[in-house]
């Protein structure tokens, strides 16, 4: 798997959920994990740039899902 493919969708993930520098090793583990799910569900051996975006989405809502990433709560 591309590290640098990685590393792009794993920045955007990361940016969009606002998470610390520490969280990123669990970021990457997340992004292989949707990259490999995207690949098998396309049944493509490469991975298209277009499905980089989706990608970081199905990451964030993994990481959301994990309780990684806490929303903050909305102030009275």
């Amino acid at each position: 798997m591309d590290q640098e493919l990685v590393s792009r969708i794993a920045a955007t993930a990361k940016s969009d959920l606002q998470l610390p520098d520490e969280q990123l090793p669990t970021i990457e583990r997340y992004v292989k994990r949707a990259i490999s799910r995207i690949l098998v569900f396309c049944g493509r051996e490469d991975f298209p740039p277009p499905l980089e975006d989706v990608a970081a989405q199905i990451v964030e809502d993994m990481l959301r899902a994990c309780l990684l990433y806490t929303s903050p709560s909305p102030r009275d």
